[in-house]
């Protein structure tokens, strides 16, 4: 597989794994979603760094 990702959610244990770019599905997500390097995109509001 050569262009895919794979997607966490916190009510799966599985990941989805999408046969895309990591670039095209930052375009197809909301504005929440910020892409902080050239592997990862990351939902800052939902992101619990402290308990």
């Amino acid at each position: 597989m050569k262009d895919y990702v794979k997607i966490y959610t916190e009510n799966r244990l599985i990941p989805y794994i999408p046969l895309m770019t990591l670039k095209k599905l930052s375009e197809i997500l909301n504005d929440d979603l910020v892409q902080v390097n050239r592997s990862q995109i990351v939902n800052f509001k939902k992101n619990r760094v402290f308990p």
